[in-house]
């Protein structure tokens, strides 16, 4: 059992007491499963859909994973022991390393109908920001949208909803305006969520670089100018996974003009880039090693580049 987490300051905003979790230990059977790579929709596209005039309202999902059923065959891999007696999941549980991939596809899945109505939404796992031009639209598609989350068995939790609609709220802790587009808590925003990591194939040297996963293909170069290019000068040739900036046509123009070849990575293929990999997993457990509160992981990117390439 551990305490949910409500992210920065949120319990505080909500007035929410702790509330205990209880995870599944299922590290042995995570070793077995292939966890496909995806990214979670969230605030980034909040400056994109939300318009000046909207009006938005709130719904979080009550137990989101626990109303996602198992199918038998699979019981057994997720019996655990407690207080002497023995239970088995029948429903998708925390700690199981393909439930968040598994979530987002469902609600993705939910959100197509919703697409299809014109409804703007934003999905970040189980709480959804709904967009609406007036407040008389805002209530024909809460009703819609009800009716459907129940019709799939989905339980709406009304005491962290917000679902009158308003000009103003607050989702995933950003204070939303709309009567003058302004989002407060612009932390948010500047706050990076994700790392470059470069080794130099020579000296075995690590660099790893902050960024934010919304910056172009352009302000990726920039990034690696400042940050590689001005220590290293110019590389010959660049071994890189097959990210869109990476291949973009700004991307690759440009290494054409400086003469430097871009040679794209395979999944799976150690000997193109196993390094880097093997760089990625020893940052990883690093950060979560030395990082005691997730949100201040960026503050110990210096120290952990330090331990990386001064361990004997």
């Amino acid at each position: 059992m551990t305490p949910k987490q409500y992210g920065k300051g949120r319990r505080e905003e909500t007035g929410l007491r702790e509330q205990l979790l209880l995870i599944l230990d299922l590290r042995h059977v995570n070793s077995f499963l292939s966890v496909p790579r995806f990214r979670y929709e969230g605030f980034t596209r909040v400056p994109d859909l939300v318009q000046e005039g909207d009006w938005l309202f709130t719904i979080d999902l009550k137990s989101g994973y626990h109303h996602v059923d198992i199918h038998p065959a699979f019981w057994r891999f997720l019996g655990f022991s407690l207080q002497g007696q023995d239970y088995q999941f029948l429903s998708l549980p925390f700690g199981l390393a393909t439930a968040p991939f598994m979530f987002t596809l469902l609600i993705k899945q939910i959100s197509k109908r919703w697409h299809r109505r014109g409804i703007r939404l934003i999905p970040y796992v189980d709480d959804i920001l709904f967009i609406s031009a007036t407040r008389a639209e805002a209530l024909h598609n809460r009703s819609i949208i009800i009716a459907d989350l129940a019709a799939v068995g989905f339980v709406v939790n009304f005491k962290k909803s917000q679902l009158a609609p308003a000009q103003s709220l607050k989702f995933l802790g950003l204070l939303l305006d709309t009567r003058t587009t302004t989002f407060s808590n612009t932390w948010i925003f500047l706050m990076n969520d994700a790392i470059l990591v470069v080794v130099d194939r020579l000296t075995k040297m690590a660099h790893f670089t902050a960024y934010k996963t919304t910056i172009t293909a352009e302000q990726t170069a920039k990034l690696f100018l400042t940050n590689i290019v001005r220590l290293y000068d110019i590389p010959s040739a660049i071994i890189s996974d097959r990210d869109p900036w990476f291949t973009s046509n700004f991307w690759t123009k440009t290494l054409q003009q400086y003469g430097t070849r871009l040679q794209l990575s395979m999944p799976y293929h150690l000997q193109s880039d196993g390094q880097t990999e093997r760089t990625n997993q020893i940052m990883e457990q690093l950060i979560r090693t030395t990082c005691t509160d997730p949100t201040q992981w960026e503050d110990a990117l210096p120290l952990i580049k330090f331990a990386c390439n001064n361990a004997p």
